[in-house]
């Protein structure tokens, strides 16, 4: 019944209203089925469409969008490549990394990167997990702003169903880049 009613509140262009009852969704089908239950993560990637929706049509439109790419810092073992930018691909099979691709001279390499050797693009899409401080939000999407240099945190922005979009400053270890098809 949900998904019907979700659809035709986004046919009539009434975003927020569908992903507050997907949002609702989501928690309940958490607690009732899990947070490992293909109907939960079925429902996690509706939820996900809908918050990206919400934020390309809040995007300014002469933006360029560099989703999913990343540039490589650093790198001790091929400091040379230091400050290029590489497209993300997949994440490895433990989580721990990426495996990325980078064009030199023509040549295209792929290679695996510790997200901590990667700087990833403005409007990347992410979720948020283990934070301590703020449990409530973890499992949350969000969009990669910009990165500190510094303090070596993204700003990133929430998606929250009262439309509003509080960005906050998140370590890249509570990060994990949302690929199409996955979480």
């Amino acid at each position: 019944l949900t998904l019907p009613l979700v659809t035709a509140l986004q046919k009539m262009d009434v975003l927020s209203e569908a992903i507050e009852l997907m949002d609702k969704t989501v928690k309940d089908s958490r607690k009732v089925l899990g947070p490992a239950n293909p109907q939960t993560k079925r429902f996690e990637h509706c939820l996900w469409d809908l918050q990206a929706k919400l934020a390309k049509k809040a995007r300014p439109t002469n933006t360029n969008h560099l989703t999913r790419k990343a540039t490589i810092t650093g790198l001790r073992d091929d400091p040379k490549i230091n400050g290029r930018d590489v497209q993300v691909l997949r994440e490895t099979k433990d989580g721990k990394q990426y495996i990325v691709s980078i064009d030199i001279r023509g040549k295209t390499s792929k290679f695996k990167a510790l997200p901590s050797n990667l700087i990833f693009a403005v409007y990347t899409p992410v979720k948020i997990q283990g934070l301590i401080a703020k449990p409530e939000l973890n499992g949350r999407n969000a969009e990669i702003q910009s990165f500190n240099q510094e303090t070596k945190r993204y700003a990133v922005k929430l998606f929250i169903v009262d439309g509003s979009s509080p960005c906050m400053a998140i370590k890249p270890v509570n990060l994990k880049i949302l690929f199409s098809g996955s979480d």
